[in-house]
């Protein structure tokens, strides 16, 4: 028995695998259809970003939503930035299972 799917002989259910992409917003702003378990949104500009409409991530700061073991998050998410000079620089990142 493998030691890492064994803890004192009690054998683990099979890891679930999956695979985490990075997604940069462009300037006009994006419609990101989720399909993952986890995802992030990160704001390193100086512009602010606008996700749903409803949560403003200003300079430097994130929001995670996390779905539930065995659960699937299917949120089309609408993210922009807010109209104004400065630099415009998100990310989102997604936990996608197999």
């Amino acid at each position: 028995m493998d030691p890492i799917d064994s803890i004192d002989g009690i054998t683990e259910k099979p890891r679930q695998q999956y695979t985490t992409d990075f997604l940069t917003i462009p300037d006009q702003g994006v419609a990101i259809e989720s399909n993952c378990a986890d995802i992030t949104f990160t704001n390193y500009g100086t512009v602010n970003v606008i996700v749903n409409d409803v949560v403003i991530l200003a300079t430097n700061q994130s929001i995670t939503i996390s779905a539930n073991r065995g659960e699937i998050d299917r949120t089309i998410y609408r993210v922009r930035y807010v109209s104004g000079a400065g630099t415009r620089n998100a990310i989102v990142v997604r936990r996608i299972y197999k």
